[in-house]
């Protein structure tokens, strides 16, 4: 049996079970990828008893899966597709779920553009990338079957990135069916929020993690959205349009809501936040991350879940949200509404007293 070597966002891996043939073919579709096999590697992954076809797919959805948990908490992942512009250092990440045109866009433009990744863009916080150039992985668009792993050479693909790559762009793909001419525009910063966050793995078990994604969203400037049905109709020229304002993040503004247990003292129960990943408030609105989810609360509830810790009393709440909504006559009943609320979305606790 023979081992592979296989250095996967940063991580080091040996792949082990190959046969000499199996190996040839494993390391020649992740050539960007191979090392010498190493004495201490971080994971292992072993070859399935089963036909070369299937264990080869097992092997590659393998070494993915698991270079990634190796980095839950260190870095910031996205599922995406990552490109390099030509003779640059700066990648362009296009952010989709599984199945919605990643791939097709990186055997497409990874022909003319340096070829990063077709599922994962891993970033620090300071926008370094870290490439995983592994075999790409095709889907037929009509029926949705899969169609194997292929290497980026067998592709066409160009491999021959820059040194220090690093995250320029964020776009996130909206493919139609209809024709559609391939637009390209900018998404406010709550809408970014909350669809790069299901893209991203482990976000929650980053310090701050809906803190860290606004600033990495602020530092490229802001979040597009490609709008497009045809992957041949996009071009690196059309997409380095982004690269005129994408580098002013000024306007982005939001602040990150601590966490505090502290409850608030209401007919006999203490009340409080539930425990929670992390939260931030844009125009008013908190969205808070937990447990994978991300919720966007509206003003009312997000007033009463930022206040429950400094607040006393529900008297003392119901004033406080009276100087910030103005006074109505159902004040006291759109509160308890709100409460119920956000105790079935298990954002706040209750406990008795005594």
């Amino acid at each position: 049996m023979t081992l592979v070597g296989i250095i996967a966002l940063g991580v080091k891996v040996n792949v082990a079970g190959l046969s000499e043939s199996e190996a040839k073919v494993f390391a020649e579709h992740w050539k960007q990828c191979t090392a010498p096999p190493y004495a201490s590697p971080d994971i292992s992954v072993h070859r399935e008893p089963v036909n070369w076809a299937t264990a080869y797919e097992h092997l590659t959805q393998q070494i993915t899966r698991r270079a990634i948990e190796f980095n839950l908490g260190k870095l910031m992942m996205f599922h995406a597709a990552g490109l390099q512009y030509p003779g640059s250092n700066d990648v362009v990440g296009f952010v989709a779920a599984s199945g919605t045109g990643k791939s097709t866009l990186t055997s497409t433009l990874g022909k003319r553009m340096g070829y990063v990744s077709d599922e994962v863009v891993a970033i620090d916080l300071e926008l370094s990338v870290h490439p995983l150039q592994k075999p790409v992985s095709l889907i037929g668009r009509s029926n949705g079957a899969f169609k194997g792993h292929i290497g980026p050479d067998q592709l066409g693909l160009r491999t021959n990135l820059t040194s220090t790559p690093r995250l320029a762009s964020l776009v996130l793909l909206n493919r139609v069916t209809e024709e559609h001419a391939p637009t390209l525009a900018p998404i406010p910063l709550e809408r970014a929020v909350l669809n790069l966050v299901p893209q991203i793995s482990g976000l929650g078990l980053m310090p701050s993690g809906l803190n860290s994604l606004c600033n990495v969203i602020k530092k490229l400037g802001g979040v597009y959205e490609l709008t497009y049905s045809n992957a041949a109709d996009i071009s690196p020229a059309y997409l380095a349009k982004i690269m005129d304002d994408s580098h002013d993040g000024s306007a982005l503004v939001w602040k990150h809501i601590p966490k505090d247990p502290s409850p608030a003292m209401m007919h006999g129960y203490r009340v409080a936040q539930a425990d929670f990943f992390d939260a931030i408030e844009i125009e008013g609105r908190a969205i808070v991350l937990d447990k994978g989810q991300v919720r966007m609360l509206g003003e009312l509830a997000s007033a009463v879940w930022q206040l429950l810790p400094s607040t006393n009393s529900k008297s003392e709440l119901l004033d406080r949200l009276e100087k910030k909504f103005g006074k109505h006559d159902d004040s006291e009943m759109i509160l308890d509404r709100t409460l119920v609320d956000l105790k079935l979305q298990r954002l706040i606790e209750e406990s008795p007293i005594g």
